[in-house]
């Protein structure tokens, strides 16, 4: 895909999203469960992910 193929399929989109702002929000969802040591399991759209603290909150970030 090339810079003027993505502007076509995103120009209908821009279009609906400056006619209705509202259009443009997408709620997403994720479901965990508590793992051992500070992190969790998500599950997302394409598996599950494991998510640790941010280092600057004590965790190492995986």
């Amino acid at each position: 895909m090339n810079a003027e193929d993505l502007r076509s399929i995103q120009a209908p989109l821009k279009e609906r999203y400056r006619e209705a702002p509202e259009a443009a929000l997408i709620t997403l969802r994720a479901q965990g469960s508590l793992g051992e040591g500070v992190r969790c399991k998500i599950e997302t759209g394409k598996g599950l992910v494991t998510a640790g603290l941010h280092p600057a909150t004590g965790g190492n970030g995986l």
